[in-house]
């Protein structure tokens, strides 16, 4: 096994050979990167960097290979097992939150026009390498995967009284526990924004996925602080933390 690992998905999107890399480059292992690197035509590169005192991270390394700091990502979780009903005190009405089923693809297109923002706060979104239009394009696929798919193993939806779709949120279970499940993405529409949406969607979602789930986690961008302190709010707290760094190319 190399010292890269492919992603399949983000390859067959980009069209070109995007991989991840598997442990923290060093002055050691330097020309072996490079050699794989070249040798199996890695384009688009991922370093995904635990922040811990005892991973110390050698940036110059990182830098002779081509890659630039992104993003921090923040994990946070929270324990279904103790949630308590939120009491944050929200301003809508006649609205209906169900859980869709993977059947039900006539929301796509709906899903996909409230979900366009999700894409600009997205380690590929803050990536001036990677044009607006790609990154849209590749959350609209996201979106749509999660029908046709492996995005999402649950989707919730909101409706208004006239059926029109307001917000969703999709979740998919933790693949080595099957007692956690991570919410991947969450969108409300621009008009519900600060209404209490998002709060609503969130817990009728939890109160389903107790059942099956003892812990939901999430992953936001540190540069998206709203983000933040909303799943701060909801009862989650910090789990660990990532340092994000990209390697184009040229």
């Amino acid at each position: 096994m190399g010292l890269i690992n492919i992603r399949k998905w983000d390859t067959e999107f980009f069209g070109i050979k995007v991989g991840e890399l598997r442990e923290c480059p060093s002055s050691e292992n330097l020309n072996p990167f490079q050699q794989e690197i070249e040798y199996e035509n890695y384009q688009f590169l991922l370093y995904r960097h635990k922040v811990d005192p005892q991973n110390i991270l050698n940036i110059s390394t990182l830098a002779k290979l081509g890659f630039s700091y992104i993003d921090t990502h923040l994990k946070l979780n929270l324990s279904l097992s103790e949630l308590e009903s939120n009491k944050l005190e929200t301003k809508i009405s006649k609205v209906t939150i169900r859980k869709v089923a993977k059947s039900e693809q006539q929301y796509v297109p709906e899903l996909q026009r409230i979900g366009v923002d999700l894409s600009k706060v997205s380690r590929f979104g803050l990536d001036l390498h990677i044009s607006e239009e790609l990154v849209t394009k590749l959350y609209q696929n996201w979106i749509k995967n999660g029908f046709v798919g492996n995005m999402a193993d649950h989707i919730y939806v909101a409706f208004d009284e006239f059926d029109t779709v307001l917000g969703f949120a999709y979740f998919v279970k933790e693949k080595d526990d099957s007692r956690i499940v991570d919410l991947s993405l969450l969108a409300v529409d621009s008009s519900m924004r600060g209404s209490g949406l998002g709060t609503k969607l969130m817990e009728t979602a939890f109160s389903d996925l107790q059942e099956q789930y003892d812990h939901c986690t999430v992953v936001v961008s540190l540069s998206n602080p709203k983000a933040v302190r909303f799943y701060e709010k909801l009862g989650y707290r910090l789990l660990s933390s990532e340092q994000i760094y990209h390697m184009h190319k040229d």
